[in-house]
């Protein structure tokens, strides 16, 4: 998945190589690549990638106006709507139907990237893709218990193991911004006297063996509209910045599905419900995030109480302890796990039952009560179910 596919004819591929590496240095991922994997064609892979790019970049020269491959190219971006950015390295004009888009001349371009005309195509690709994202420095892991650390691992000649570097925090090309959740050890479910109900007991004690990346919000309208191309939100005029809701579970694993194709990776999916409520903890035992009590739940959740009846731009309110925004109201957000009843003993790793009716929503929304934004409190429905008060956020693996 690239965030630029750059849509040129390829006579031209030393004359645009320069302009890739501009725009790579300008922090975006570009697709000009014109080798074809075995077993595949070119249509199969112009179309995939199509599907998945942010935008386009048509090159017009006097060889790319005669190429049925760039007309076809420019036409499918127009057709999906995609942003459109053409670009003249000769002095031709181009075909009538794309002259009505702003054009940048880099005809007499000569690679500097403070140039005003290449400044003029950088403003024209931020106004729709905005700043390129980009990975956060490395900082230290936080430490999930105090254990004495395990012996240096030695190879076979004795010599110890290259370090695995793991980010605290990172940033992918959508824009979604992750925390390392560390591994560990906790209470899951509520008992009577917290005022749960009888889908919350047993309480019982859940091992996590691995620590996770978790997303610090809930998937985005302007997120989730970059990846699938619309917006099913009850609630768009809230804005871009507000989470997407309307969707199902299946909606949902479509857009995992397109974000593991866009990053080129499988590690993204939606958390199970022992690492949704792990997380959401992030140490707490009370019935929220934080201690002091259902007084201070508005500074942490748009519920009933505060919400005015809607959603709201995420990670407005104070985050938990891992700099997690909104998990408490806001949008219930769905779980990979079926329902199902609680084990009775300790558990590691659980990932719930093999199937079921009901997919898991954690979390509460904008019209829940208080009691039903808690940390241990569980709501259910099936997987095809849309509404305004659903949403996701998503787990990314090491």
């Amino acid at each position: 998945m690239s965030d630029i596919f750059l849509s040129y004819a390829i006579e031209d591929q030393e004359r645009v190589r320069p302009l890739v590496a501009a725009l790579t240095q300008q922090g975006w991922s570009v697709f000009w690549d014109r080798k074809i994997p075995g077993g595949r064609t070119w249509q199969e892979v112009l179309e995939e990638e199509l599907e998945i790019t942010c935008s386009i970049v048509v090159v017009w020269s006097e060889n790319s106006i005669k190429r049925k491959w760039v007309m076809e190219e420019a036409d499918a971006g127009i057709r999906k709507r995609l942003p459109l950015s053409p670009v003249l390295i000769d002095a031709v004009l181009p075909p009538l139907e794309f002259r009505s888009k702003q054009t940048v001349d880099l005809s007499v371009w000569d690679g500097d990237t403070n140039s005003a005309a290449f400044q003029n195509l950088v403003r024209n690709i931020r106004k729709t893709l905005g700043q390129p994202a980009r990975l956060k420095p490395l900082q230290p892991i936080i430490q999930a218990t105090h254990e004495p650390e395990p012996p240096e691992p030695k190879s076979a000649e004795g010599q110890p193991e290259p370090e695995l570097q793991v980010t605290r925090e990172l940033t992918n090309s959508l824009g979604m911004h992750f925390v390392l959740i560390p591994a560990g050890t906790f209470l899951m479910g509520s008992e009577i006297a917290e005022g749960g109900d009888e889908d919350e007991r047993p309480q019982h004690q859940v091992t996590l063996s691995q620590p996770f990346y978790l997303q610090t919000t809930s998937v985005t309208q302007g997120q989730w509209k970059r990846l699938m191309g619309e917006n099913p939100s009850s609630f768009h005029e809230c804005g871009e910045d507000c989470p997407v809701e309307n969707v199902s579970w299946d909606d949902a694993q479509e857009c995992i599905k397109k974000l593991n194709r866009m990053e080129k990776t499988d590690q993204y999916r939606l958390p199970t419900e022992a690492q949704w409520e792990y997380a959401c903890r992030a140490g707490s035992t009370q019935s929220y995030c934080f201690d002091e009590g259902e007084a201070e739940l508005g500074q942490y959740a748009w519920y009933a109480d505060n919400s005015q009846k809607s959603t709201h731009p995420v990670g407005r309110l104070k985050p938990n302890a891992w700099g997690l925004h909104d998990m408490h109201g806001n949008v219930y957000e769905w779980c990979q796990d079926w329902f199902g009843e609680y084990p009775p003993g300790p558990v590691t790793d659980p990932k719930g039952p093999w199937d079921g009716k009901y997919r898991v929503l954690r979390g509460g929304s904008w019209d829940g009560e208080a009691g039903d934004v808690r940390s241990a409190y569980r709501y259910r429905l099936t997987p095809g179910y849309r509404y305004g008060h659903e949403g996701f956020r998503v787990v990314r693996g090491l």
